[in-house]
């Protein structure tokens, strides 16, 4: 994982509670994590003074939304975790070839901003992951064994070794140098950009 734009979903349904007059706060937040937007919004109006219509429910949706796009759009380079840019373009040093695989919907989008969008050759933004990777794969003209998907989440890196490509799990907080030493080992690759033995 490159990028973190989680506190901006908190910042946007925060905003749009408050708007509303309603309370929303790290608690809640923390509740909701996995809830779907229309499931997420459900209990944020549990705490409201009034019942709102169909069609409120679909503008404090949509007002949502737009707040979470002006917060991603506005953190910028921030939204980088910390080593992201460097690893990135070391792993172009040595020669690799990067692809992107993004969620769908503005979470996705945050990369297309930022200043190491040159570093991949294709960036694939669609509904279902297994999409995302057949798409990588047909625009870079790769079979599933040339490919390692790295990943911070376990069923992402399941889905990739059922369609044959080798994926290394990593962790939010690993460090920079480490994961980029595992991915070179995992592509055979020494950290100057020589081929291990054997």
């Amino acid at each position: 994982m490159l990028t973190d734009t989680a506190g901006c979903r908190f910042i946007a349904w925060q905003r749009m509670a408050w708007e509303q007059g309603i309370l929303y706060d790290e608690a809640m937040d923390e509740q909701l994590k996995g809830v779907d937007a229309s499931g997420h919004l459900e209990e944020i109006l549990r705490r409201a003074r009034r019942e709102y219509s169909p069609a409120e429910r679909l503008a404090l949706l949509t007002r949502q939304e737009d707040l979470y796009e002006e917060c991603v759009r506005q953190m910028g380079e921030s939204a980088l975790l910390p080593g992201a840019a460097r690893l990135v373009k070391r792993l172009r040093q040595q020669g690799l070839r990067l692809a992107a695989v993004m969620t769908a919907g503005v979470a996705g989008q945050v990369l297309t901003y930022l200043s190491i969008r040159p570093c991949f050759a294709c960036m694939a933004r669609r509904e279902e992951t297994g999409d995302q990777l057949r798409e990588v794969m047909e625009r870079m003209q790769v079979k599933p064994a040339d490919c390692l998907l790295v990943t911070a989440c376990g069923p992402t890196a399941n889905l990739a070794c059922g369609l044959g490509i080798r994926a290394l799990l990593c962790h939010h907080s690993e460090g920079e140098k480490n994961l980029l030493r595992r991915i070179l080992a995992a592509c055979n690759q020494s950290i100057d950009g020589g081929k291990h033995a054997g």
